[in-house]
């Protein structure tokens, strides 16, 4: 994927939920691609990471950018990263209990495609 079509992305939602007003310097795919890291966000950057697996799906794609884009609104916390206050906004997300287990799905899938984890052990977590 191209490095504009993560910025358009990027913008898009930026548009739709934050009315433009969430800072966010560069986005870009991360260098390796990372079993349980999916985006990051720099907070003293401002810069947006995104795993390489996730341009095989522009939903999940979606989803994990509009994630990142609530870490650049809501104050972090080291000791817990998704407090309540972050979870309310990104649960903002259109059709957020749909596409969180969408993006479960997705990651599940590409798990068992590497032999991180069997589909056992995703129906012994509930998966």
């Amino acid at each position: 994927m191209k490095k504009e079509n993560l910025k358009s992305i990027l913008t898009d939602l930026n548009e739709e939920y934050f009315d433009g007003k969430a800072e966010v310097k560069d986005i870009r795919i991360m260098k390796q691609t990372l079993r349980n890291v999916f985006g990051r966000f720099n907070t003293k950057t401002k810069d947006m990471e995104i795993n390489s697996i996730l341009i095989k799906d522009k939903r999940v794609l979606r989803f994990i950018i509009y994630h990142e884009l609530c870490h650049s609104v809501v104050p972090f916390n080291n000791s817990n990263p998704h407090t309540q206050l972050f979870m309310r906004l990104f649960k903002r997300y259109k059709n957020y209990k749909k596409e969180h287990k969408y993006y479960l799905t997705f990651i599940a899938k590409w798990w068992i495609t590497i032999g991180y984890l069997t589909k056992k052990d995703l129906v012994e977590c509930g998966v």
